[in-house]
């Protein structure tokens, strides 16, 4: 069942143009609209859906201290000045206190509009996150059925790990089970195990982080999704939600509420006063043997030199775990560098993270103005001598990464000595406002 709500039937024959453009004197029995009229005239503002509002936050703008706004695109809904507003996952409620646009104030705006709404209240809300009306709330899901598209020559791998884009977030995900692929010519159901190039099947998908959505048939902005693969950077699919054995009003009430969620009292300009610093992320980017650990201790150090609270989170400690076969972060990591940054810390980061979509993620969570990405690009002569673990033997391809396009500084370790690095990080850190001023330290 495709779900069609109405077929127009217009014969037509593109080899002699008959109804393509012209009406066909081949055909007199009908008197219905040429192709051409026909798409002129059908109706496409049906499937924007204005009951429900969804708005991912592409991008938070902050041009100085007194505004912060939240950009992005509405994908369904309308809203207005003073309506109640829920921040998806945090739970927040607020209200909408302007809608603006380049042109500029709005009292109501409705999809697909591109503004930045302002808040009447400072809440946490970084890329990827959703504002929606608390009596109208989408889906939470990390695993969910869909029907998938493969477009990729090389099959779904079922034990690989993809991106999954949804919105405006970027989350990893795998495909746990292939139900059917479905035939084309009968659209009868087939059992597989897995989708080639040109198959539409139906999967289930579990992400590493919830998705807010809605099934494709409610609300194609925010039912729809494409996976990636992360080496390789290519669309392999595109995806729609589908509705799960309960109707999806049943399901909404069947989720934990987010109304009343306890949150934090104390904000992020006490910790900051209070600790004389504001929390942010540093991560540390570089290939293998590059010298990421020796430089995030010894910016540790710097800073606890300075009185200042820092902390490092490394895999070669023997403490952190689940980095992936590719060399990419494990999934928690964002939600630790976040928690760790709300809590005021500068917590560096010495991950290899060759995957440029791995960053961003962590940088979307975070929050751009709280990230300093800092790239360890080190020469392979260099680390060739500093290899202890064989990865640049003769038998091992070289390790590759996608390098970072705009990171806040670019550092080497070719000089050996990391407390000169680290005094360079920590002038990138005065400079975006991130530490005082380094004659009050």
């Amino acid at each position: 069942h495709l779900g069609f709500k109405g077929v127009t039937f217009i014969p037509v024959s593109a080899l002699a143009g008959d109804n393509v453009v012209h009406r066909s004197e081949n055909v007199p029995w009908y008197d219905g609209p040429t192709l051409l009229e026909h798409l002129e005239n059908v109706p496409v503002t049906e499937s924007v859906n204005h009951e429900h509002f969804r708005f991912p936050v592409q991008y938070v703008l902050r041009p100085d201290l007194d505004y912060r706004g939240f950009s992005g695109t509405i994908a369904s809904g309308i809203v207005r000045v003073g309506d109640p507003i829920l921040a998806l996952p945090s739970g927040r409620t607020t209200r909408v206190a302007a809608i603006d646009t380049y042109e500029g104030s709005l009292e109501q705006a409705y999809a697909p509009m591109s503004v930045t709404l302002r808040l009447a209240d400072e809440i946490d809300v970084s890329r990827g996150e959703m504002l929606v009306h608390p009596d109208n709330q989408p889906l939470a899901e990390r695993r969910f059925d869909a029907m998938l598209v493969w477009m990729s020559e090389r099959p779904l791998d079922r034990q690989k790990s993809y991106l999954l884009k949804h919105t405006t977030q970027v989350t990893r995900a795998e495909v746990e089970q292939v139900a059917y692929t479905m035939d084309l010519e009968t659209l009868k159901q087939q059992p597989a195990t897995r989708l080639e190039l040109n198959d539409i099947g139906r999967v289930t998908i579990a992400c590493h982080r919830p998705l807010f959505c809605d099934p494709y048939r409610q609300n194609r902005a925010t039912g729809a999704f494409i996976l990636i693969d992360s080496l390789t950077n290519n669309t392999v699919a595109a995806g729609m939600i589908l509705e799960g054995e309960a109707a999806p009003e049943q399901r909404a009430s069947q989720r934990p509420p987010l109304l009343d969620r306890p949150h934090s009292q104390v904000s992020a300009e006490e910790r900051s006063e209070r600790l004389g610093q504001k929390g942010c992320t540093v991560w540390l980017t570089g290939l293998p043997a590059s010298g990421k650990s020796l430089i995030a201790y010894a910016l540790e150090r710097r800073l606890f030199d300075i009185k200042r609270l820092a902390m490092v989170v490394d895999p070669d400690d023997g403490l952190s775990t689940g980095v992936q076969p590719d060399g990419s972060s494990p999934w928690q990591t964002p939600e630790l560098a976040r928690r760790c940054t709300d809590a005021g810390l500068i917590v560096i980061f010495a991950y290899a993270s060759p995957l440029r979509a791995d960053r961003e993620a962590i940088r979307d969570v975070v929050g751009p103005e709280r990230f300093v990405e800092v790239h360890v690009n080190t020469s392979l002569e260099t680390r060739k001598k500093r290899d202890a673990r064989g990865v640049y033997g003769p038998s091992h391809p070289l390790p590759s990464e996608e390098a970072p396009q705009k990171p806040d500084i670019v550092v080497s370790f070719d000089g050996g000595d990391p407390e000169v690095v680290a005094e360079e990080i920590v002038g990138v850190l005065v400079k975006r406002g991130l530490l005082p001023s380094l004659y009050s330290l």
